[in-house]
């Protein structure tokens, strides 16, 4: 973009972005995040679908902001760099409010970097909903906790990071603790123990999901694994092979990369996980994503599925 047609844009909207295009190949995104980092409000976002089982489409790194604003209990402020948290007030619409600072800057379309590049980036607390929905008045909160906490960690570190969520009494206060699947990885359950009780996590393989292919499937693996439970990446697996195996006989075993590829669109089968299919088009995995909860069954830790977002595309596609 030339200086010319950043002024054209900036006489029509109030937000034109200026980018640089950089080779970040020695980078990943959290290792990017950490040298970009400033001041007290960063974000990272990442597109990967469920499981990381497909590299991620985008990341969107954000930090030091020029602004924020927040809700607590009915009074909203702003925040500048300047001024810190300031302009304490209590709007009949606290979301009226936070719409009318969004719209206040209107940012040109920029092809090169696709729909989001700017914009408002936070949460809602669930007791938000009461600003859209008439519901009875809530109790008064007896501690100053969220109602809810996100967590979103690399598999395998969830037994961390439930011991540091029992250690410091986040249970006892009321606070839900709510993430993906790969925080309570079927195979470290055990090893997580009490605290994992009652989290609710989504996810496209539990290995209490109730299907006779996904019994045999777990019986066989703890067979060959020393009684070891098997989690989303043996299933990754398992399913990668199943897709290759297949493609091949298509191919009637020609090897070349185009013809097996060719052969996997469209594909479908039943998985330990649940139906699976390649879609034709994007060449990307069509799954169910389950709502679970941990419970105990027969005394042992599992996550029990509950609901199913069926046949599930990754969005960022």
């Amino acid at each position: 973009m030339s200086f010319e047609d950043f002024r054209r844009l900036a006489r029509a909207r109030s937000v034109v972005p200026v980018w640089r295009d950089c080779l970040l190949d020695t980078d990943t995104p959290v290792t990017a995040f950490a040298k970009l980092r400033e001041g007290p409000f960063a974000f990272l976002l990442e597109s990967a679908p469920a499981g990381s089982e497909t590299w991620s489409r985008y990341t969107f790194l954000g930090s030091a902001p020029r602004a924020a604003w927040k809700l607590l209990d009915g009074e909203v402020q702003d925040w500048t760099p300047q001024r810190g948290w300031h302009g304490a007030r209590r709007p009949a619409d606290p979301l009226d409010d936070l719409d009318t600072l969004i719209r206040a800057r209107t940012p040109v379309e920029v092809r090169e970097l696709g729909t989001f590049w700017t914009g408002c980036v936070g949460f809602f607390a669930y007791d938000v909903v009461r600003l859209i929905e008439r519901l009875p008045s809530p109790p008064k909160k007896a501690v100053p906790v969220p109602d809810a906490l996100f967590v979103f960690v690399p598999s395998g570190q969830g037994t961390a990071v439930l011991k540091q969520f029992a250690e410091r009494g986040l249970k006892e206060a009321g606070i839900s603790l709510i993430g993906p699947g790969d925080v309570l990885d079927d195979d470290i359950l055990e090893a997580i123990g009490p605290p994992a009780l009652g989290m609710i996590t989504s996810f496209h393989y539990s290995a209490a999901h109730p299907s006779p292919e996904n019994k045999a499937y777990v019986d066989a693996f703890m067979k060959a694994n020393n009684g070891m439970r098997p989690n989303f990446m043996s299933v990754g697996g398992y399913d990668g092979m199943h897709l290759i195996y297949e493609a091949l006989r298509k191919t009637g075993g020609a090897t070349d990369g185009e013809k097996v590829v060719e052969a996997m669109k469209g594909m479908a089968w039943t998985s330990p996980r649940g139906p699976m299919s390649i879609d034709a088009a994007t060449r990307d995995v069509v799954q169910n994503v389950y709502i679970r909860k941990c419970e105990l069954v027969d005394g042992k830790l599992f996550n029990v599925e509950f609901d199913t977002v069926e046949q599930f595309k990754d969005p960022g596609v």
